[in-house]
């Protein structure tokens, strides 16, 4: 007596069909991709090679590594032959959690390069104070009126939370801090208007 393999069966190739689900999980992965601190940009290139520049006003150029991002996920083979919606949804959802990883790491790598070389670096040389965090607003570039809501945000450790809480109930209960703030806030304004005018001059 013998035996025969069961006959196998291929499904026909519906390129159509193919394409338009490649490209909805595409769009499902870039926007889980985006939480967290990504999700505060607004609008981003996609690059293509391995290295951006930019010319500054003083004519010095920049030059940033692109560094691409990855994600991968395994699928066992008894796991496909039971595949559902929920199955397909998770492993978006795996590949979204890593490139968000990937992503958000290699960019704060690329802040952290620029912030070196460019000297934008404040030491704390010790625990955070609020004069240290009077440092770090004054180094902001005065692209906006101080006195509105920008679009400038700080990121910080989840460790970093309760040190940051201590520091916002001592500056709200101090008068000199307050005193110091809005003094920095009116330098960086003069600093505001004077760019804003010299730009109206060149136009």
């Amino acid at each position: 007596m013998t035996t025969q393999d069961a006959p196998s069966a291929r499904l026909p190739y519906f390129k159509s069909l193919t394409d338009r689900c490649r490209t909805a999980v595409g769009i499902r992965i870039k926007a889980a991709a985006k939480a967290g601190v990504l999700a505060e940009i607004g609008n981003y290139t996609i690059f293509e090679g391995h290295q951006t520049k930019l010319r500054r006003h003083d004519e010095s150029l920049d030059e940033t590594e692109i560094m691409a991002s990855s994600a991968e996920i395994l699928a066992e083979r008894m796991d496909l032959e039971n595949i559902d919606r929920a199955y397909v949804e998770n492993k978006i959802n795996e590949l979204a959690r890593q490139l968000n990883e990937s992503m958000t790491k290699e960019l704060f790598e690329t802040i952290n390069a620029v912030t070196e070389k460019t000297g934008n670096v404040v030491e704390s040389g010790g625990p955070l104070t609020n004069e240290k965090m009077l440092e770090i607003q004054r180094m902001m570039p005065a692209l906006s009126d101080p006195f509105e809501d920008g679009n400038l945000m700080m990121v910080v450790s989840p460790n970093m939370m309760e040190r940051i809480q201590e520091l916002e109930k001592e500056f709200q209960s101090s008068p000199s801090l307050k005193k110091k703030y809005e003094a920095m806030r009116i330098e960086k304004y003069e600093e505001y208007r004077s760019n804003r005018l010299d730009r109206e001059l060149a136009g």
